[in-house]
């Protein structure tokens, strides 16, 4: 029985399951959401630590708050112009900053020096140097962090609302998108300053 058995299955074909081709769309934006929720964890945290050495913090995180998310509508320019730099400068294999710090404007050097360097270290690594000279994000940054605020809502305590503010260049003023609706903002706080496109920066506070 155990031989007849066993010829019977010789003869069957075997199917295997068939793995689709990875979306480096979805991949990208995967990463993206886990860096967003541990970037707003590290935020609390960090209010909570202040509080418990007795500091005063900008909120507090055990009373009721809203969230605003802070969204770059594009690159600063004159990261641009220095990634234009670095691919004319760039021979395929290494990146000569010495060369490149020649190019760049002295009363910007404190901000463009880390910013090549970085460059520098992204094209020496083979899984980002096809990444570095294309800033597309590869998906809808404020799509998905529309689709976050639910999650966002359930799982950070006592989070009552969530804004998005898309920022203008320099940050002097943006559009709160929020709820369908969009409304002009004049005055951003500092930390709009620092947003980017697939970066953005955040703010917490108590006014409900």
């Amino acid at each position: 029985m155990h031989a007849e058995l066993s010829k019977g299955k010789i003869g069957q074909d075997i199917i295997f399951p068939t793995v689709s081709p990875s979306n480096p769309a979805l991949t990208s934006a995967s990463n993206y959401v886990r860096q967003i929720q541990s970037a707003i964890g590290a935020a609390e945290g960090i209010q909570q630590k202040r509080l418990a050495k007795g500091k005063i913090a900008s909120y507090d995180p055990k009373a009721d708050k809203k969230l605003t998310i802070f969204v770059a509508k594009c690159f600063p320019s004159w990261q641009q112009k220095y990634i234009d730099l670095v691919r004319r400068m760039f021979n395929g294999m290494t990146l000569d900053v010495k060369e490149v710090t020649k190019h760049i404007d002295k009363s910007e050097m404190k901000k463009a020096m880390p910013f090549v360097q970085n460059l520098k270290k992204r094209l020496e690594n083979e899984d980002e140097k096809t990444k570095v000279f294309d800033r597309d994000l590869g998906f809808e940054e404020v799509e998905v962090l529309r689709e976050m605020i639910p999650g966002l809502r359930a799982t950070v305590v006592k989070l009552k609302k969530v804004d998005i503010v898309l920022v203008e260049e320099g940050a002097k003023s943006g559009v709160k998108i929020s709820d369908g609706k969009e409304e002009k903002l004049r005055e951003l706080p500092p930390q709009a300053v620092s947003a980017e496109p697939g970066s953005p920066s955040f703010e917490f506070s108590n006014d409900v």
